[in-house]
């Protein structure tokens, strides 16, 4: 097929490497150049890097609704950061999809993973949709599921979603190209909203269980990432947490170096002092304060 491609994030470059080698993709669409770093040097985005390095055309812009868009057959649309006009929706032959990283409707919104995460749903996936003027209530074209590990992070269960994408945009492009689609209403009294993560959203209340505190703080590794202010007044963030049944005060380094909550004990994987790079704990207790009765308090 002739396909054209809008994205910006790293979610969609698997899925755009593949319709380079299985299908003709006409245009690249993305976000506009914007500064980063310490230079606040110009820096394009993921799928722009890596459509340049494919070869295909890249075109940057601000609004993909004001844009003359070439034929196709079909418009792919994996997380772009627009809202995107009635005309590009049915663009094409078969008009405008998009893959989102959830089972909808389970969590529409900006933060799919991390909330999936959070809420400690066992299990999440891909959905593709077709574009509609609400976000993410489009009809569903298929989906794929993915068991939520006790230690998935955020990061990992990203590239892990984004590496399924292939697979399920090739079973809807047969669909359309076989006449076989059958598109499926999403259940409206079933909608769940995955609001955007703030910093706010990574304070951590050591008063809920160890599970809990758990999931959250693996679902915003690693970023934003939860931090803390320990014994020594410096901030780290915890990227990776294992919750165990015990029994301590909340936020209070315990004998054993775990962490006391409401309920149960949160045993420590990693830790990344700010400014650093992520470490066992073993190897942060190496010239650094964790020692029991310390107390920890979460910061944004």
């Amino acid at each position: 097929m002739n396909l054209i491609f809008a994205g910006s994030g790293a979610f969609g470059i698997p899925t755009l490497r593949w319709m380079h080698a299985n299908h003709h993709v006409v245009a690249v669409y993305t976000q506009p150049s914007k500064p980063a770093g310490r230079g606040l040097k110009l820096t394009a985005t993921p799928v722009a890097r890596e459509a340049a390095s494919l070869g295909l055309p890249v075109i940057e812009t601000a609004d993909i609704s004001s844009e003359t868009l070439p034929a196709g057959d079909a418009v792919v649309v994996i997380a772009l950061g627009q809202k995107v006009s009635p005309a590009v929706a049915t663009h094409g032959t078969f008009g405008a999809v998009n893959l989102h990283a959830s089972l909808l409707p389970r969590w529409r919104g900006a933060a799919p993973i991390h909330h999936a995460i959070w809420a400690g749903d066992p299990v999440t996936g891909n959905t593709i949709i077709r574009l509609a003027e609400r976000m993410d209530a489009g009809v569903m074209l298929g989906h794929s599921t993915r068991p939520i590990e006790p230690t998935d992070t955020t990061g990992r269960l990203h590239d892990l979603l984004a590496s399924d994408g292939p697979a399920l945009l090739s079973e809807v492009l047969a669909s359309f190209a076989a006449g076989t689609s059958t598109p499926v209403v999403q259940d409206e009294s079933k909608v769940t909203v995955a609001r955007k993560i703030s910093r706010q959203s990574t304070l951590i209340d050591f008063a809920t269980t160890a599970d809990e505190v758990s999931r959250h703080i693996r679902a915003m590794s690693p970023s934003p990432g939860c931090r803390f202010r320990s014994g020594d007044g410096s901030n780290m963030t915890l990227h990776v947490v294992k919750a165990t049944e015990g029994i301590g005060s909340p936020g209070v380094i315990g004998t054993d170096g775990r962490i006391g909550t409401g309920r149960g004990l949160l045993e420590v994987l990693e830790l990344q002092p700010e400014g650093g790079r992520a470490m066992p704990l073993a190897t942060y207790r190496n010239g650094r304060p964790w020692a029991a009765g310390d107390s920890l308090i979460s910061v944004s």
